[in-house]
């Protein structure tokens, strides 16, 4: 199961450059598939602040925000930067020798 989120959450942040394009781009329609997979898949893995991103994120495209899409996916920046570093912490203390 770790292992599953942990994929989850590096697929993800890959997945931002493509993001971040659309939003330059304006293309609402390229972010809000995205941010309603990652609401649903993000609720599958227990990560529900980036759950919550997400579905902010989709309802500002459905929208046309791109400013509150801009914001949205700053958060989900930082949420997924957060979760990396914890699926870390935790992946490193179940470790013991």
């Amino acid at each position: 199961m770790r292992e599953l989120k942990h994929r989850f959450i590096q697929n993800r942040l890959e997945e931002l450059p493509v993001l971040q394009t659309a939003v330059t781009e304006r293309n609402f329609e390229q972010i809000r598939p995205i941010g309603h997979r990652m609401k649903g898949l993000a609720g599958c893995h227990g990560l529900d602040a980036i759950g919550a991103v997400s579905g902010a994120m989709e309802e500002a495209a459905l929208q046309q925000d791109a400013s509150g899409v801009s914001a949205q996916l700053t958060k989900l920046t930082e949420a997924l930067r957060q979760a990396e570093a914890a699926a870390l912490d935790d992946g490193s203390s179940g470790q013991a020798a």
